[in-house]
């Protein structure tokens, strides 16, 4: 089924299931999964491995293979039920954002330690 279609099919659902598997760099799916964000951009609650729900308050953390962690996620997400839509950014402002980053308190470069930086002194 193509990305475009699954839209009118998901909508109808009471939450959402992002079954990834752990690796070494998985972290990162916290903020650029775009199932996650499609679940969230419909009001959906979404249920996915703990190293995915990141600091969003509308995702339910499983460990996978704990069939407990796995039920409770699946209660509280029906519990929940749906919620408002997400904000997400058009492209003219994500645009905007790799362009000037320091303009954007919430959007901070980091080095490479993790930590933020300011524009100026990242490419210093």
């Amino acid at each position: 089924m193509k990305f475009t279609e699954t839209v009118k099919y998901i909508s109808h659902a009471k939450f959402c299931i992002a079954p990834y598997r752990r690796d070494e760099n998985a972290k990162y799916l916290a903020d650029t999964s775009m199932k996650l964000m499609q679940y969230d951009f419909l009001g959906l609650p979404a249920v996915c491995p703990a190293f995915a729900t990141g600091d969003h308050p509308h995702r339910f953390a499983y460990e996978p293979g704990d069939v407990a962690s796995i039920k409770n996620a699946i209660q509280t997400a029906m519990r929940q039920g749906r919620h408002k839509p997400g904000h997400f950014r058009s492209w003219a402002d994500v645009a905007k954002r790799l362009i000037n980053p320091d303009a954007y308190p919430d959007t901070p470069l980091l080095t490479a330690d993790g930590r933020a930086a300011a524009l100026s002194r990242a490419i210093a």
